[in-house]
């Protein structure tokens, strides 16, 4: 049976690495170091979302690979911070903690010698939805990773196209912006949606019946003048 790994033998770089390919193979968007709001007041040693449509909360992630830190980090409470912004995790490698030191609030994923694996599943329920500050922030990012990979397939002369990429990052994210600030009245504009198209749909059934009838007066006055014709 393989020997487990001691928890500093990660390091913090590895360790985050290693879970945003976990992430991303399951599936999720990822950003890593993302201050959390444009103050500065809070930063994200990760922050994933769902790639779903249905999905409208971050994951925020306090990545730990010292004892020390994760003591610390729990007795300054700094993480309650995040909650103001998502729903938290911690994630650490196997028998730094247990599960029981983790906060009842906080998610927790340990990375095992096979792999990560959840010890306890993220709180989604009373978890705020995306500010259209990281709306923008995951919207830039996924833009970055799409120009990286681009740009490893460009031949010198194409460097230009540089530009024109990253302008349109630029404009993708102002756009995702724009969508994010309007998610709170998507429910509303539904509504009102259904109710209009409801409106038009009777408009058009009016115009086809008026149609009709105008149809069977002009065939009517179309014999009246072949009779009269005839006469």
């Amino acid at each position: 049976m393989p020997k487990p790994e001691e928890p500093l033998s990660w390091g913090t770089d590895r360790i985050i690495s290693d879970l945003n390919e976990r992430l991303r193979a399951d599936r999720w968007l990822v950003c890593n170091e993302v201050w959390l709001d444009d103050r500065g007041h809070a930063r994200a040693d990760l922050m994933a979302l769902p790639r779903k449509f249905s999905a409208r909360t971050a994951l925020l992630f306090e990545v730990k690979t010292s004892r020390a830190d994760l003591t610390g980090e729990l007795r300054s409470g700094k993480w309650r911070k995040y909650l103001q912004h998502g729903a938290v995790a911690f994630a650490y490698p196997m028998g730094l903690a247990k599960l029981t030191e983790i906060p009842k609030e906080c998610a927790a994923i340990v990375r095992h010698t096979g792999g990560w694996r959840w010890e306890r599943a993220p709180r989604w329920q009373r978890a705020p939805e995306m500010t259209p500050y990281l709306w923008m922030r995951l919207a830039m990012s996924v833009s970055d990773e799409a120009l990286d990979r681009g740009m490893n397939t460009w031949r010198p002369r194409a460097v230009a196209a540089h530009k024109i990429a990253w302008q349109s990052r630029l404009a993708f994210a102002h756009r995702v912006s724009q969508i994010a600030l309007k998610l709170p009245h998507y429910e509303e504009w539904t509504a009102r949606a259904e109710t209009e198209w409801q409106a038009l749909y009777s408009e058009v059934q009016r115009l086809r019946d008026q149609k009709e009838t105008l149809e069977a007066q002009v065939a009517n006055v179309r014999i009246q003048l072949t009779k009269l014709q005839g006469v």
